[in-house]
């Protein structure tokens, strides 16, 4: 595995591995470096990648145990771990999830054990005619917004739980359409 560069944002997330190959199996201590990495920025871009499924999968799977998206109808047949996510339609049928991205989420936060890492892999990202790349795929972090808090409502928020079901956010939603009820933002 040859040498790579760490170059960190200079914002509160973010930074991109240069001259990293991920179709070659990383051995311990690169993965050691890489987690260390991703602990510190939060979010990490693989530039310059060519990957097939086979080895999507299997860089993935450096980071632990792979968790397959609850509408299987949308993810590759002979790869159930890859969600396809897409805009495009073909004969007037989604070839992918559409809506991935229309609101803040946190990816699967509805089981028990959330992956502690999500692997976006854009084989195609939308360009505009006067080359302006388009998508809008943000992150934000949760540390830095509690950190942000003022000290009255983090002692009030202290101890606290939350719980997100996957079926109730969907109930809710479609009792919403069948209301005239606004949703709380």
């Amino acid at each position: 595995m040859s040498e790579f560069e760490i170059v960190p944002s200079g914002r509160l997330l973010g930074a991109d591995i240069i001259g990293f190959n991920a179709a070659d199996k990383p051995d311990d201590d690169v993965m050691a470096r890489i987690g260390a990495s991703l602990g510190k920025h939060g979010v990490l871009c693989f530039r310059d990648q060519t990957l097939d499924e086979d080895q999507l999968i299997t860089f993935t799977r450096c980071f632990g145990e792979i968790e397959s998206y609850v509408l299987s109808g949308y993810s590759l047949d002979k790869h159930p771990e890859i969600l396809i996510v897409s805009n495009i339609l073909e004969d007037g049928v989604p070839i992918g999830l559409t809506d991935a991205g229309t609101t803040w989420h946190s990816d699967m936060s509805y089981i028990l054990a959330p992956p502690a890492v999500t692997i976006l892999y854009a084989k195609e990202v939308p360009v505009a005619d006067d080359g302006q790349i388009l998508g809008d795929t943000l992150f934000s972090s949760t540390a830095a917004a509690y950190e942000a808090l003022p000290q009255d409502l983090k002692d009030r928020l202290k101890g606290r739980r939350t719980f997100h079901s996957y079926e109730a956010k969907h109930a809710r939603r479609a009792q919403e359409g069948k209301s005239n009820r606004k949703p709380i933002t």
